[in-house]
């Protein structure tokens, strides 16, 4: 049955679609495509959509552009629809029947840059996304072109134009590709006149610039320079406008900034199997007594983790553009299954951006704690424990971090080094060092499949009597953003009472291969391990396993998961199984 077979007097909702014959894109991508969609399975209270044949006949010609777009020029499309009566609906199920041909392939890429052809293994060209061989794509041999111009603009040749030319000879299945560039003169930044901005000061702007007056051209500085004011959060835009019209060597720039609100409190609440329900309040100050220093004021609840904090961030400390000044003070409840932890703490600290990449962090803990509910077994396990006492001493930590997105990582790394040190010279009553390595990374290893790994080492020791180490401070693997299948803390030695007793060496490991499934929704399936040891520097053993699938579904704020994990070797009383609910990938 075809569109045209439907009686037009009848009223029809759209049922299930679905593609047979596609083999390079999946049937998410050309689901994507059209504007005729399904109910999603996951909310089957709602009403089916209408099925308009027009739309439908026009998605097919939807389809058809993208495969032209990706070198697919040999596409024949066809289609089979069947109705039935579901709940009183009359439903449309489509079969949609793809013949997807052969590509068309790159014959010949050809640059002329003001007349010159430069050699294949030479920038510009070695960053063009198309090459000589490939399937011919129109967004990476448009994309080309602007590769080519940003080159030389971002190299000071602000006015370069560049334009593109392919010719498809769809008989022969080959495409030749040619672009040609006009190298502009050098430019150079002009003055930046700014304009918008009514309560935040100038110099607060001014100094977000990521170029000065006088400095070579670059589009890529002006970028910067928006995203730095952007994350100010005391602007919803800034607009920058090069005036390109002119023919002289200095460009000035019209900086034109919309202030918003400089504070903002924000609400939440939920429920996570780590903290059980919770809420928070949160007030933010973006620009407190002016120069751009961040105020924040936390009031948090959850059943294991409660507090309430003050922060204070000064950006620009000390007029560097690299340096920033925090300082926190906090007053916090643990309830832990092994202890309950009250603890008043004052935390400065420095940041330094040393590059873009690589950020190194000094601070100091100073902080008093007390230990109550803590069972005469733990006591005993660990050969006394002090359970009040002042922390007192450095942290420092130094964290590379160069992968592609803050919330959905597709390749690159992240590796934090993080060590503390308390007491001796520092004063307090504990005396103690503790030092954790993690690397993390991720890799597109096949269309739309990351795989995520993840290896975490610690080693942690008194350096005195065994009491004198913070049990707070222990090793405790196991749960969310641990060991999965193990509930909190649950993974390691155990008192004679069930309690975890945590450790002074620590392995943990994840490999994790994510997946979207349809549009905003993805999935996972991952295998952590994972053991502490009661001593330094020894290996833990023997390893535990946990594994499981989750799901995913994006949001602006990082993906909502959840996660189903089960141990290789549950501790006694405990669950075969735990499920985890989370805002985030935990790695």
């Amino acid at each position: 049955m075809t569109v045209d077979d439907l009686d037009p007097s009848h009223h029809f909702k759209v049922g299930a679609i679905s593609f047979t014959g596609n083999h390079i894109f999946a049937d998410s991508d050309l689901q994507s495509v059209m504007r005729t969609k399904p109910r999603p399975f996951y909310t089957p209270w709602k009403a089916r959509p209408d099925f308009e044949p027009d739309t439908f006949t026009n998605d097919l010609n939807r389809l058809r552009i993208f495969y032209e777009a990706h070198g697919y020029y040999h596409l024949r499309l066809t289609y089979n629809l069947t109705t039935a009566v579901k709940r009183k609906d009359e439903v449309v199920t489509l079969e949609v029947r793809v013949a997807e041909g052969q590509p068309v392939h790159i014959a010949d890429v050809d640059i002329s840059i003001d007349g010159y052809h430069p050699p294949p293994n030479i920038a510009p060209v070695t960053k063009l996304p198309i090459h000589r061989g490939d399937i011919f794509n129109q967004q990476a041999y448009a994309g080309g072109q602007e590769i080519l111009r940003l080159f030389f603009v971002n190299g000071g040749y602000a006015r370069t134009t560049a334009r593109r030319r392919a010719q498809v000879d769809i008989v022969r299945e080959t495409a030749r590709i040619s672009y040609t560039v006009h190298v502009s003169s050098k430019a150079y930044f002009g003055k930046t006149r700014l304009r918008g901005n009514q309560k935040v000061r100038a110099k607060i702007i001014t100094r977000e610039l990521a170029y000065k007056e006088g400095e070579e051209y670059s589009n890529q500085k002006i970028d910067d320079s928006r995203t730095h004011l952007l994350n100010l959060h005391l602007f919803s835009a800034a607009t920058f406008t090069s005036d390109l019209e002119s023919s002289a060597a200095e460009i000035p720039i019209d900086l034109n900034v919309r202030e918003k609100p400089q504070h903002d409190i924000s609400l939440g609440g939920g429920y996570s199997t780590q903290d059980d329900f919770g809420g928070q309040a949160l007030w933010n100050d973006y620009n407190w007594f002016g120069g751009g220093r961040q105020m924040s004021v936390l009031l948090r609840y959850a059943s294991i983790n409660s507090r309430a904090s003050v922060s204070l961030r000064q950006p620009y400390f000390l007029d560097q553009r690299d340096l920033e000044g925090g300082i926190t003070a906090t007053l916090q409840q643990e309830d832990e299954q092994t202890f309950t932890l009250h603890s008043e703490s004052l935390a400065p600290q420095l940041t330094y951006h040393i590059t873009k990449q690589l950020t190194g962090t000094v601070g100091y803990r100073l902080m008093y704690a007390q230990l109550n509910s803590v069972s005469s077994t733990v006591v005993d396990a660990l050969g006394g424990l002090r359970k009040k006492g002042i922390v007192s001493g450095p942290i420092a930590s130094l964290v590379w971090n160069n992968t592609d997105d803050q919330y959905y990582p597709t390749r690159g790394a992240i590796v934090t080094l993080l060590g503390e040190q308390g007491g001796i010279i520092w004063g307090g009553d504990y005396k103690y060092y503790r030092a954790t390595i993690e690397d993390r990374n991720y890799t597109t290893i096949a269309k739309n499949t990351v795989l995520a790994t993840r290896l975490k080492f610690g080693a942690a020791d008194s350096l005195g009597p065994k009491r004198d180490y913070p049990l707070f401070l222990r090793f405790f693997p196991g749960g969310e953003g641990s060991v999965r299948g193990y509930g909190r803390w649950r993974l390691g030695p155990l008192s004679v009472s069930n309690d975890p007793l945590g450790g002074l060496s620590l392995f943990e490991g994840s490999v994790e291969l994510r997946h979207p499934i349809y549009q905003k929704l993805g999935g996972a399936a991952f295998v952590d391990f994972g053991q502490t040891s009661l001593r330094p520097y020894t290996f833990p053993s023997p390893l535990r396993f946990g594994y499981g699938p989750a799901v995913m579904y994006q949001t602006p704020i990082g993906p909502l998961r959840l996660d189903l994990g089960i141990p290789s070797k549950a501790p006694r009383g405990d669950a075969w199984w735990q499920v985890y609910f989370s805002i985030g990938n935990f790695f």
